[in-house]
């Protein structure tokens, strides 16, 4: 795989290498606090961690680079993993479901849609239609 050549000011960036101790700090205060004090604090310690995750990533660029060749096979695996499992799985269970079903009335016995006239057409009705 070739490296991609990003255009995101942010890696390798002073402010990438300032927001990632910071993020890093505020997730060790923040789990550092008692329980029951802060509401939702185990969202926050995970929040902040990811945070200070991407920062990392961020302020190195050739971590940077790693990260996007894993996230780019991830891409593949995961795309590959999920679409396989729609069109082998998903996509016969509807098919099984609708197997004695016809909501669409599809299927029907040899009947026909033709709809008979009940009077004839003459030209004072063609008149009337304008």
């Amino acid at each position: 795989m070739a490296a991609r050549v990003t255009t995101n000011r942010f890696v390798g960036s002073t402010a990438a290498r300032v927001c990632a101790p910071l993020f890093a700090a505020a997730a060790v205060a923040m789990a550092s606090v008692p329980p029951g004090v802060v509401p939702f604090k185990t969202l926050a310690v995970v929040i902040l961690a990811v945070l200070a995750w991407l920062g990392v990533v961020h302020a190195f660029p050739g971590l940077f680079a790693l990260w996007m060749r894993f996230a780019d096979l991830l891409h593949t695996v995961a795309v590959t993993v999920l679409f396989g499992a729609c069109y082998l799985v998903v996509v016969p269970l509807f098919r099984l479901a609708l197997w004695f079903r016809d909501p669409l009335s599809v299927r029907r016995a040899r009947e026909t849609s033709w709809v008979r006239r009940t009077r004839l057409v003459d030209a004072d009705s063609l008149e009337r239609m304008g």
